[in-house]
C-alpha cells in the first residue's frame, strides 16, 4: 500500500470483486489516521508511531461508502491491530471487524505472544451481542487435521498444522471462534492464500474467523486469484449473511445543479414549475393546518420544482490515475491469469517475464500520473490562495498529533458544591436573552438560594452520570451588525444564545480550571489571563520601537489577524489540547 498507485489499485480490485468491507494487512504506513480515496472509498489506518517510523507493518480497513455510512468507531490499536464496529439492520447486532498482521513463524516468542495478548483484551471486551470477524495476514498454517479442534475448524485446511497455526488455533478455541477457510470445500487453489516467488510453494496462511454464536451468518470462505494487485497474497473473500445499516441520525444534504438557473430557457421553466407546484401545495394544504405542515408544504414544492427543472448536483470523483494506466493494470491482470493456468516450467518462465515487464510499465505510469496530480494540486492551492479562495484550500490529511498529558492537573473531580453554584449564578449577566429554554439570567439571581437549591441535586445528577440535558447542548444564533454596509454578511458578528443553567455549569468548570491551567500557559499569552492583559503587550511593543528608533536598528512585526478566529477553531483539536494541558476527562466530556 505504500507503493504509489497501490491503494487506487486495491480499491478497484475492491469493487470488481464487490466487497463491502476489506482488511488490509502489511500497508507499510506510518501512524494512524482516515482518508477518502478520490474513487469513493474510506481507508482507516494504523502503523508505527513516530516522527522516524519505519515503513513496515502496518494495517487497515477499506469500506465502500454504504459500509462508512455504517460506521459506528474504529481504533486504532497499533501496528499489527485495528478494530472497526458496524452498525446493522438488527438493532441489537453490532458487527466488529478487527483486521490483523501477525508475527512470521520464525519471529521470537515474545513477540507473538505480545500480539496475541493484545488480540485478546480486545476480545474480552466484546458482547454476545457482537459479530466478531477477525481477518487478515495470521502467518499461520492450521492444516487439515481438526482432532481436538472440531468446534474451531473443519478439515478442508490445507498442509499441515506448524507453529503458527496451532498458537491460532488455541487462541480461537479458547474465545469460541471458527476459523472460516477450513469450514467450506474447495478445490485447493482456492484455498491456499500464498505463493512462493518461484510460483512452487502455495500455503493456506490468511484467516476470516468468525465467532461461534453467528457461524451460520458465515456462508463462504475462499480465496480469489484473479484479483490482481501485484503482491504475492491472494484475496480471501469471506460471505456474511448480515446487512448493514446507516447511522438514523445522519441527515443526507442533496445540492441541486443551481448553476443551470443562468440559462434563460431553464429558469423560465423553473419560475412556471414552481408556480404550478406552489399552487398544488396550497390546494392540499389549508389554513388550520400548522406552521411545521405548512413549512413543509412550502418545502416540498420548492425540492419538487428543483428536482424537475436542474436536477441533483453530481459529485466529481476525479480518479488521479489516469485511463492509459488503469487499461495497464488491466493487461497485467490479464497476464496474471494467464499465469495461473499455464501447465509447463517454460510457459511459466515466459508469461511470468512478460507479467514482471507490465509491472514494472504501471509502477512508472503510476508514478508519473502521481507527480503530476500533486502539480495540479499545487497550482490549484495556490490559485486558491491567492483568489482567497478557501473552498479550494485543500483539507489537513490527517489529525493533528497532539500527546496527552502524562498525568491530570490536581483539579477538583467531586460534584458542584452549592457555595460554587450561588458563586456562579451571581457571576451571570442580567438584560441578556435566554437560550432554547427561555430562562432569562434575571430568573435565577433574582432568587438565588431557590435557585441553587434547585440546581445543586440536577448538577449532582449530571455529574455522576456525565449527560448533558438537550437544551444546554442547543444554541440560538442572532446576528449583530458591525461598522460597515449591512448588506453583507461579514460586517455581522455573530451571538449565540446558550441555556443560563448551562452556563453556571460552565462557569463552575471555568472557575475550578483556571489556577491550574495557568501555571502551564506560555508567558506571552495575556489575553483571557488573571492580571493580565493585551494592552500589557502593547506597551512592550511600543517599548521595543521607541528603543530600535533610539538606537537606529531593524526592526519587523508581522501582525496577524485571523478572521472568524472563535467561530473557527477545530474542535476536536481542542479538546486533545485540553488533553495535552492535563485536564481531566471528567472535564471534557460535558464539552
Amino acid at each position: 500500500m505504500y507503493e504509489a498507485g497501490k491503494c487506487a489499485n486495491v480499491a478497484r480490485e475492491m469493487k470488481n470483486c464487490q466487497l463491502e468491507i476489506l482488511g488490509v494487512s502489511e500497508t507499510r504506513w506510518t501512524e494512524a489516521g482516515k482518508s477518502i480515496l478520490t474513487s469513493g472509498e474510506t481507508i482507516i489506518y494504523s502503523g508505527n508511531k513516530g516522527q522516524n517510523a519505519h515503513h513496515t507493518r502496518g494495517v487497515g480497513i477499506m469500506m465502500t461508502p454504504r459500509a462508512s455510512r455504517s460506521l459506528l468507531g474504529w481504533e486504532p490499536v497499533n501496528e499489527r491491530i485495528i478494530l472497526a464496529r458496524f452498525r446493522t439492520t438488527n438493532s441489537r447486532i453490532t458487527l466488529t471487524v478487527i483486521t490483523c498482521y501477525a508475527p512470521t513463524n520464525e519471529s521470537d516468542e515474545e513477540m507473538k505472544e505480545q500480539f496475541y495478548e493484545t488480540l485478546q483484551n480486545i476480545l474480552s471486551t466484546r458482547t454476545e451481542r457482537e459479530v466478531v470477524l477477525m481477518i487478515g495476514d495470521f502467518n499461520a498454517k492450521v492444516g487439515n487435521d481438526n482432532t481436538g479442534y472440531r468446534a474451531t475448524m473443519g478439515q478442508h485446511g490445507v498442509g499441515t498444522m506448524n507453529e503458527n497455526g496451532q498458537q491460532l488455533a488455541d487462541f480461537c478455541a479458547n474465545n469460541n471462534l471458527v476459523i472460516g477457510g477450513t469450514v467450506f470445500p474447495h478445490k485447493e487453489i482456492h484455498k491456499t492464500t500464498w505463493e512462493s516467488p518461484d510460483k512452487v510453494t502455495h500455503n493456506q496462511i490468511d484467516h476470516i474467523c468468525i465467532n461461534t454464536k453467528f457461524r451460520r451468518s458465515l456462508l463462504d470462505v475462499r480465496a480469489r486469484r484473479g484479483a490482481d494487485a501485484a503482491k504475492d497474497h491472494r484475496l480471501v473473500v469471506g460471505k456474511v449473511q448480515l446487512k448493514l445499516r446507516k447511522h438514523n441520525n445522519i441527515r443526507v444534504r442533496w445540492k441541486y445543479n443551481v448553476e443551470a438557473l443562468k440559462d434563460k430557457t431553464t429558469l423560465k421553466n423553473y419560475q412556471q414549475k414552481l408556480i404550478r407546484n406552489m399552487n398544488d401545495q396550497r390546494a392540499e394544504c389549508d389554513d388550520n393546518k400548522t406552521i411545521e405542515v405548512k413549512w413543509n408544504s412550502a418545502k416540498e414544492a420548492f425540492i419538487t420544482t428543483l428536482e424537475e427543472s436542474v436536477g441533483r448536483k453530481k459529485k466529481k470523483n476525479k480518479p488521479w490515475i489516469k485511463q492509459s494506466t488503469l487499461n495497464a493494470m488491466d493487461e497485467r491482470k490479464i497476464l496474471k491469469e494467464k499465469l495461473l493456468n499455464v501447465r509447463t516450467r517454460s510457459e511459466t518462465y515466459i508469461i511470468g517475464n512478460e507479467y514482471n515487464e507490465k509491472h514494472k510499465e504501471v509502477r512508472q505510469r503510476v508514478k508519473e500520473d502521481k507527480k503530476q496530480y500533486i502539480e495540479e494540486l499545487t497550482k490549484e492551492a495556490e490559485n486558491a490562495a491567492e483568489q482567497r479562495n478557501m473552498k479550494e484550500l485543500p483539507s489537513p490529511e490527517s489529525e493533528a498529533d497532539i500527546p496527552p498529558a502524562d498525568e491530570d492537573l490536581n483539579i477538583s473531580l467531586d460534584p458542584p458544591t452549592k457555595e460554587e453554584i450561588k458563586r456562579a449564578i451571581k457571576m451571570l449577566n442580567n438584560g441578556k436573552s435566554g437560550g432554547p429554554d427561555s430562562i432569562p439570567a434575571e430568573a435565577m439571581t433574582s432568587a438565588l438560594d431557590t435557585s441553587v437549591n434547585m440546581l445543586h441535586p440536577l448538577l449532582k445528577q449530571i455529574w455522576e452520570e456525565e449527560n448533558i440535558p438537550q437544551d444546554w447542548k442547543e444554541g440560538f444564533i442572532i446576528k449583530l451588525p458591525k461598522k460597515g454596509d449591512i448588506s453583507l454578511c461579514k460586517y455581522y458578528r455573530g451571538i449565540m444564545l446558550l441555556s443560563t443553567p448551562g452556563k453556571v455549569l460552565n462557569r463552575i468548570l471555568l472557575e475550578r480550571m483556571k489556577a491550574s491551567v495557568d501555571q502551564h500557559l506560555r508567558d506571552h499569552q495575556a489575553g483571557f489571563r488573571k492580571d493580565r492583559s493585551c494592552p500589557d503587550q502593547v506597551a512592550t511593543l511600543r517599548i521595543i520601537l521607541e528603543q530600535s528608533l533610539e538606537w537606529k536598528s531593524s526592526l519587523y512585526i508581522n501582525f496577524i489577524d485571523f478572521e472568524k478566529a472563535f467561530d473557527s477553531i477545530d474542535r476536536d483539536s481542542l479538546l486533545k489540547i485540553m488533553k495535552h494541558y492535563g485536564i481531566p476527562d471528567k472535564y471534557i466530556s460535558p464539552l
